[in-house]
């Protein structure tokens, strides 16, 4: 007959249990290692997939133009143009009267391209000098009319060609006040006008003079 007592037994049952629970800790690691990979590799896919379907739909919206999705389009009521510094070099503009207007400006920030294009289409090209001074203009009425325009350092116009809207066409010369001081033309009809301060004279077509 055994004398050992059953509470001798205790720490062995003690040992056994606490193996059978690290056993059981270890399997439960595992599986959840496992399940953990499981779920950032599913994460990556998704975002993967995500990724391609946004991009396939931003290439098809900007080559079909979806409503209401970005198309290649730019709309803006003003576009600044910048130099490599960040200094403003000119814009692109509608104003409220719907007057488009395109200006262009040197390093020093001096306006010497414009280019406009008004409501009633009228247009108009001007290039300045170093100053902001137009030297040259060009432009166009709604009447028909056409204009080509030289200024003189000062600003003062010096030289003007022109087309009225019944086909005269006429060049004249200022003076550095600006008086008029020399018009050559032809008339809508084909009749050519010379013009100065102490003369006029003006003949018939075909007449020789």
């Amino acid at each position: 007959m055994s004398t050992d007592h059953p509470e001798n037994h205790v720490p062995d049952m003690l040992r056994e249990l606490r193996r059978i629970l690290d056993e059981r800790l270890k399997i439960e690691r595992a599986t959840l290692n496992r399940k953990v990979r499981v779920i950032s590799w599913t994460a990556l896919i998704l975002a993967l997939v995500a990724l391609v379907g946004t991009g396939g739909l931003v290439y098809y919206a900007l080559y079909h133009q979806l409503p209401a999705v970005t198309s290649p389009s730019l709309r803006t009521h003003e576009l600044v143009l910048v130099g490599p510094e960040g200094d403003e070099r000119g814009y692109w503009r509608v104003d409220d009267e719907g007057t488009a207007r395109l200006v262009l400006r040197d390093p020093d920030g001096v306006d010497r391209l414009k280019l406009t294009l008004r409501s009633n289409g009228e247009q108009g090209v001007s290039f300045a000098d170093s100053t902001g001074s137009a030297r040259v203009v060009l432009g166009y009425l709604d009447d028909g009319s056409m204009t080509l325009a030289f200024a003189d350092a000062r600003g003062q116009t010096r030289t003007v060609l022109g087309l009225a809207p019944d086909e005269a066409s006429s060049l004249l010369f200022a003076d550095p006040n600006g008086g008029t001081r020399a018009v050559l033309g032809v008339e809508s009809d084909g009749t050519p006008t010379f013009w100065w301060p102490s003369l006029t004279t003006s003949a018939e077509p075909g007449n020789g003079n």
